[in-house]
Order: structure tokens, then sequence, then C-alpha cells
């Protein structure tokens, strides 16, 4: 029995040992590949030139962008080593849904990459961006004009959310500028615009990014939503119920998730 007893555990500790250098050699192939992937992330950085500007093709279309974080902001970083549109794989499902000719707002515009698609690949009518961050809606009209879309696109440099909403900047990380978010509060610096305070002809989708807030932006667009009825497509977290509940006793329902967080919803007719 005993002889047994230490076969088996002979067996099982090297079948311990097998996994342990399985999984061993598979951390080393991840830093191996990441290494690379940052290798060829700071090469194409050097390659911008003292102008930060980077230009990659999207189907027919020669896109250039402005990417003055581009070694260190997330959403930068993964424009410059993928040489495509951030979401690129939400925003190609989209486009099955959207008109032509669309007028869109684009709420959490960031650097206008999403925005540049929209106008320049959908062959959108216009297309209003809204961006909080001042430095950022700088970026954001370099990158419109670079791409001849300044008559397409209107950039309002606005925190959006109910009319009168005041608030602050949440922590801000440099390394993730685009995630950046609102707090309330009574004594805060910024005012938030509602999107009721604009007039539209027309509306059909109305994208929002913006990491926290998402309710209260809706809130402050119910008049427009309930006359225009557009395409809502918003990122939303495990917590955010109550976006979807605000949603659908408004009669839009979710019609398809085309991301991991980003979801499309539409009036129900």
């Amino acid at each position: 029995m005993d002889d047994i007893a230490a076969k088996r555990r002979a067996a099982v500790e090297e079948q311990i040992l097998k996994a342990a250098t399985t999984d061993r050699l598979y951390e080393l192939m991840q830093r191996a590949n990441e290494f690379l992937a940052e290798q060829v992330l700071l090469q194409r950085a050097s390659a911008l030139g003292r102008d930060g500007v980077f230009a990659f093709q999207y189907g027919h279309h020669g896109v250039r962008l402005w990417l003055p974080h581009a070694t260190s902001d997330l959403i930068q970083r993964r424009i410059l080593s993928t040489s495509t549109f951030h979401k690129i794989g939400p925003l190609t499902q989209l486009a099955a849904f959207l008109p032509q000719g669309a007028v869109i707002c684009d709420v959490g515009a960031y650097i206008g990459s999403q925005t540049i698609f929209f106008s320049k690949c959908l062959n959108a009518a216009h297309v209003h961006a809204f961006e909080m961050l001042d430095f950022s809606c700088e970026v954001m009209r370099r990158n419109i004009e670079l791409n001849s879309l300044s008559a397409a696109v209107s950039i309002h440099p606005w925190a959006v959310g109910q009319q009168g909403d005041r608030a602050t900047l949440g922590p801000f990380k440099s390394t993730n500028i685009g995630a950046t978010t609102l707090e309330l509060a009574e004594e805060g610096r910024m005012v938030c615009r509602a999107l009721d305070e604009m007039t539209f002809d027309r509306l059909d989708l109305v994208s929002i990014d913006i990491g926290a807030g998402q309710r209260r932006v809706l809130q402050g667009a119910e008049a427009t939503l309930q006359r225009h009825r557009p395409l809502i497509l918003v990122s939303l977290g495990p917590t955010d119920r109550d976006v979807v509940r605000f949603l659908e006793e408004r009669g839009f329902k979710e019609t398809e998730r085309i991301g991991p967080a980003d979801h499309l919803f539409a009036f129900a007719t």
C-alpha cells in the first residue's frame, strides 16, 4: 500500500510540476507579447514627428489624428497601436442602424475619434460634439480641421447634464484622460448644459460615453428624446440599471448590445 501511495503521490507531483511549468511559460509569453507591443507602440510614436499627427486608412478614407499623449493615454495609445478608430468594433456594428445623412449628438467626444468616424466614414450630415475638458476640445478641434470637417461638426465645450447642475471634475488620470468624470457639487465651478437647451430640426442618434452621469444627460434631454425619438447609444456598467429603467419608462427598448459596455436603444413603436 505504501508503494502504491508513493507512486500516486509522485504522479500528482509530476502533474503539478507540468502545470506550474505551463503557467510559467504562458506568463513569460504574455510578458514577451506585451514587450513587443510596447516596442511597436514606441516606434510608431517616434515616427509621429514633432507635430504628433498619426495617419491611417479606414476603407477608402484617409484619417489624420493629432495624438499629443500617444505614449501615455489609454485611448490615444489604442488608436496608435491598432491604426484605427477607438471602439471600431461597436462603431462598425452601429453603422447598420443609422440612416444616411444622420444628425448626431456625441456626448463625451474627447479628442474626436468617434465624431470623425461618424462624419467622415458614415457621412453624417452633422455631428454635435460635446466635451467638457478644455484641452481635449483643443485636440478635437485640431483633429476636425486635419480631416476638413469643420463645416460638418459643431464642437460644444460643455459639461452635459440637467440644466443648472453644478459639478466638479472627478479624479483625473493622465493615463486615461477620456475617463474623467463629473461629480455633482452645490459649489462646483462647472455649470452643466442640457441637450433640451438646443434646437434640432432632426436628430438620429445620441451617443453618451462619459463614465458616469448618463441618467442626468438623459433627464436633461427628455423633451428632445420624445420629440425626435433618436437611437441612443450609451456606455453602461453593472450598476447603471437606473439608466435602463429611465429609458424603458419612456418607451425606449434595448435593441442591440454592440460592445462589452455599449448598449443601443430605440423607441419601441
